[in-house]
């Protein structure tokens, strides 16, 4: 009977085991070695705030639905995508300045842009802003790219990007630095919300405004939205002529090519297919052009896009007939903002008849109306 009395006691002490002991045995066998605590979304607030006997069930509770929003235009399945948009993008508040904010517009030419202006101020932008994060994810991949703009004091940049994180917008997010009487002469407004759509060929669509006698909703934005996107692209037309673009060095363009006009006026126009302005006021150049290549006068351009915008930017001067040298600067801004000190194009050189700078049109104040009168003095002179 001794020689088997430890073995029953072995068996007697596996018996008399605990229920938590033999649970915690079975969580440790590594069936699934994902904690699952990877398995549910983190909760906000720090761990340390809540009560240790209720960690684990607050970890699970924890909502994934964004703000209530204008359930009569959501789309079910853009209001998902809104929902579950994985945090992992992050979210920033860059400032910038209106002509900075138009420049990138120009630069998502072929798209429609829409640009929703608030401010934690206004309590309807608040409630309408989780729709243009809708509208971000039901359509961003048809051809619509979203931007924010808020006209919040700077003292309210950190809370405004806290409601930024909070609804997920994964989407530039900007900032205007400098007064926002600038944004409202620009677009003609007073009261925010306000949204901004503009065309695939860069231009303003339209202006939803928010004051007592035009009101409007995400519903409204979205019908246009939907309509423009819709909308066949108009094929572009050119005049059949091929138009080379030249890479030039601006050694080369002050040592070798102006020179080689010397006894006659040269108009020289720098720009750039993602400058409205620019593109606004070209064909004003080509106009110079017949008007006065009789007379004396030599038109050059040189485009300061990337590379990879080359055919856009050649698709522009056959379309305007630019028959004239067009140059390329691959140095592009770099290479010739400190040797004119301009900080934004367009900018139009005017060169005498004894090849010196007789008048430097720059930081858009000025219209080819002003380069005609001193092209004409030149011409008299």
């Amino acid at each position: 009977m001794n020689r088997f009395l430890p073995a029953l006691l072995v068996l007697l002490a596996g018996c008399s085991e605990s229920p938590n002991k033999q649970d915690a045995k079975n969580n440790a066998n590594p069936v699934n070695p994902t904690p699952v605590a990877q398995a549910v979304e983190p909760i906000k607030a720090p761990m340390s705030s809540v009560p240790a006997a209720s960690k684990p069930a607050e970890a699970i509770k924890q909502p994934t639905t964004i703000a209530k929003i204008d359930e009569a235009c959501c789309d079910d399945d853009g209001l998902k995508k809104a929902a579950d948009a994985p945090p992992a993008a992050k979210i920033e508040l860059t400032p910038i300045k209106l002509k900075q904010l138009l420049t990138k517009v120009a630069d998502q030419k072929g798209k429609i842009v829409i640009i929703d202006l608030w401010g934690m101020f206004c309590k309807p932008c608040m409630e309408e802003f989780p729709n243009l994060v809708r509208l971000h994810h039901t359509y961003g991949a048809k051809g619509l790219v979203c931007m924010s703009l808020s006209l919040d004091d700077a003292d309210d940049k950190a809370r405004a990007l806290k409601f930024l994180t909070d609804k997920k917008a994964v989407i530039p997010n900007f900032w205007l630095d400098e007064d926002q009487e600038v944004a409202q002469k620009h677009w003609d407004f007073e009261p925010v919300p306000v949204c901004v759509i503009y065309g695939r060929d860069g231009k303003l669509a339209k202006v939803f405004r928010y004051n007592t006698n035009e009101n409007f909703t995400y519903k409204d934005v979205e019908k246009l939205i939907k309509s423009m996107l819709e909308a066949k692209a108009e094929p572009k037309k050119t005049s059949g002529v091929k138009i080379e673009l030249t890479p030039v060095t601006m050694k080369d363009l002050l040592d070798k090519h102006v020179p080689a006009h010397k006894g006659k006026v040269v108009v020289l126009d720098v720009w750039g297919t993602f400058c409205p302005p620019c593109v606004a006021e070209f064909p004003k150049l080509v106009e110079l052009h017949k008007n006065y290549r009789d007379k004396g006068v030599v038109c050059l351009a040189m485009s300061l896009n990337e590379e990879e915008d080359l055919p856009l930017a050649r698709a522009f001067l056959e379309k305007h007939e630019a028959h004239f040298t067009n140059y390329w600067l691959p140095e592009g801004f770099d290479g010739v903002r400190e040797v004119w000190k301009f900080d934004a194009i367009p900018v139009v050189v005017v060169f005498g008849r004894d090849g010196k700078i007789a008048n430097i049109f720059r930081d858009s104040k000025f219209t080819y109306d002003d380069v005609e009168k001193v092209v004409k003095k030149l011409v008299a002179g």
